[in-house]
């Protein structure tokens, strides 16, 4: 039987004045940056970045990956290859990718229910950085979508969460936040909120329509997680001031016998992405203070 996995897209800079350089300097700081065996905790999680191939020119493509230390261990790092062995039934988590150094793009395999694909940027991002010689921006391609737009393909909302920040000048139509920060003497306000058992946040209330007031005139971002209607599998919307976006993952087919994407795959799903010139992608760029990154 034939299965189906997931593709997402990021875009890779370098920071600091090789971020205007010429895709030469590109290519060779990511070549320098790149060291097969590299490791960064992050979460209580051990990362290691694998040996890289080069599958055509301008591509170069890898694996990132943790073991699950005291399990029963499918999956192994190869010291001698300086990448990941693995079974069936997994132990770990490891994730293909591939980056195109002329078109300063990533694309990986998702794996839902084990690591957000925030924690995948991010742990590439550490790996590449880890030396010291250059220093990384990975950030993932999310698409602008209104509230209601992405409320049509969930069931609901299961999670509300938001950050909001002390506003400057006024609290016009945001009682409700104004008081909750007053009180509490707060500059910064985070409000997670989950769902009853089999019911759903109810976001038209007071609290949350001015919580998200607060976030659309640039105090803060809010998160909102729902089930997909057709892939089942969660949703999120992050809203801020620049308005809404979502992660939409690519879903492609695989072979019965596949336990990971291919790199013709992803080559493939890059081609498709540039082709179409990513009309509609926005990077969601928020400062560290702002994310709520986290280790699932």
């Amino acid at each position: 039987m034939e299965k189906d996995f997931r593709v997402s897209h990021a875009e890779i800079k370098l920071q600091g004045l090789g971020e205007h350089g010429p895709s030469e300097y590109f290519r060779s700081a990511l070549k320098e940056s790149w060291v097969a065996g590299t490791q960064v905790t992050r979460y209580s999680r051990t990362w290691r970045l694998s040996r890289f191939t080069r599958p055509e020119d301008g591509l170069w493509a890898g694996h990132i990956g943790f073991v699950r230390e005291g399990d029963f261990s499918t999956v192994e790092w190869d010291e001698a290859k300086k990448d990941f062995i693995r079974g069936e039934a997994s132990s770990g988590v490891v994730v293909p990718f591939l980056i195109s150094d002329v078109h300063c793009l990533v694309t990986f395999q998702l794996i839902p229910g084990e690591v957000r694909p925030t924690t995948v940027t991010g742990s590439l991002q550490a790996l590449l950085s880890a030396n010291g010689t250059h220093f990384w921006t990975i950030r993932q391609f999310k698409y602008s979508k209104t509230i209601d737009q992405w409320l049509e393909s969930v069931g609901g909302v299961s999670t509300f969460k938001v950050r909001l920040l002390y506003p400057n000048p006024n609290w016009t139509g945001r009682q409700k936040i104004r008081d909750m920060m007053s009180e509490l003497k707060a500059g910064i306000l985070d409000i997670k909120a989950k769902a009853e058992k089999d019911g759903y946040i109810d976001i038209s209330s007071d609290l949350s329509q001015q919580a998200m007031d607060h976030v659309r005139l640039g105090y803060g971002r809010a998160t909102l997680i729902g089930s997909d209607l057709n892939t089942k599998d969660d949703s999120r919307f992050v809203l801020d001031v620049n308005g809404g976006a979502v992660e939409t993952p690519i879903v492609v087919p695989s072979g019965e016998d596949d336990i990971e994407v291919s790199n013709e795959v992803l080559m493939q799903t890059q081609h498709e992405l540039l082709e179409a010139q990513s009309r509609n992608k926005v990077v969601v760029d928020i400062e560290d203070e702002l994310n709520y990154e986290e280790p699932s």
